[in-house]
C-alpha cells in the first residue's frame, strides 16, 4: 500500500474518533446554573448541650460540636445578630433547637486537623465519640460554665475567638439540605493558655478547666 494511501486513511480515522468524542461530550447533561465561584470564609464549630433533648433510645455526649462555614454576622448595632445554617438530621442542629445556650468557636489554623473530626463524622453515631477524637490530635475540651444556667457546655482549648449565642424564637427557615436560625451575640470570650480557661472579653470569666479554679462570674446580658 502506497505511503500516501496510509497516511490518507490514518488522517480519516482521527477525524472519526475526534468528532465521536465531542458528539458525546456535547450530549452530556448540563446544569443550566453555573457553578459559584470558590469563597475562603473562617471555619466554625458549634457547641451546645444536649442536656435539655430527651431522647431515652440512644445516649447523647453531653455536648455536640460540628464544623460550620455557612454562618455570618447580619448586624452591626446592637442587638448585634448572627445568621446561622445547620444541616439537617445532625445532633448539633436537633442540640441547638432544644438547648438555650450555644457557643460558636472561630478555629484557628492549628486546628485544620479537627475539621474530619468535627465535620465529617455525626454525634447520632454509635461508638464515636467527637470528644475523644479531639483528645487523640491534643484538642482536650475544656468546661464552661454559667452561674444562672445548669447547661455545661464544653468548648475546644485555643479557638481564636468564642461568641456565646442566643437562638430568637421564631426564626427557623427551611433552606434546602439546611435549616436557617437567627441568633443574637450575647457575649465573647477568649482563651488564656496559661490557665487553660475561656474568659469573657469584658473582664468576668467563666469557669476554668482546673480543678483549683471553679468561680463563675456572669452580668446581666448587655
Amino acid at each position: 500500500m502506497p505511503s500516501h494511501t496510509l497516511l490518507r486513511i490514518l488522517l480519516l480515522l482521527l477525524f472519526a474518533l475526534s468528532t465521536t468524542k465531542l458528539s458525546s461530550i456535547a450530549a452530556l447533561p448540563t446544569s443550566p446554573i453555573p457553578p459559584p465561584p470558590a469563597l475562603s470564609v473562617p471555619v466554625w464549630s458549634l457547641a451546645t448541650s444536649t442536656s435539655a433533648m430527651n431522647d431515652s433510645n440512644r445516649p447523647l455526649p453531653g455536648t455536640s460540636m460540628n464544623i460550620m462555614t455557612l454562618c455570618t454576622p447580619v448586624s452591626v448595632a446592637p442587638p448585634k445578630l448572627y445568621v446561622l445554617s445547620l444541616y439537617y438530621d445532625t445532633l448539633t442542629k436537633d442540640a441547638v433547637l432544644a438547648s438555650g445556650r450555644r457557643i460558636l468557636q472561630l478555629l484557628s489554623p492549628t486546628q485544620k486537623l479537627l475539621v474530619p473530626v468535627l465535620g465529617k463524622r455525626s454525634g447520632y453515631e454509635e461508638r464515636y465519640s467527637k470528644r475523644d477524637g479531639c483528645r487523640r490530635l491534643g484538642f482536650d475540651w475544656i468546661t464552661s460554665s454559667h452561674d444562672d444556667d445548669d447547661d455545661d457546655i464544653d468548648v475546644l482549648p485555643g479557638c481564636a475567638a468564642y461568641l456565646h449565642l442566643n437562638v430568637l424564637p421564631d426564626t427557623l427557615q427551611p433552606a434546602g439540605d439546611h435549616v436557617v436560625i437567627l441568633c443574637e451575640l450575647t457575649r465573647t470570650s477568649r482563651y488564656d493558655a496559661k490557665r487553660q480557661r475561656i474568659d469573657i472579653v469584658d473582664g468576668l470569666r467563666l469557669v476554668s478547666s482546673r480543678s483549683d479554679d471553679t468561680s463563675v462570674h456572669w452580668p446581666a446580658t448587655r
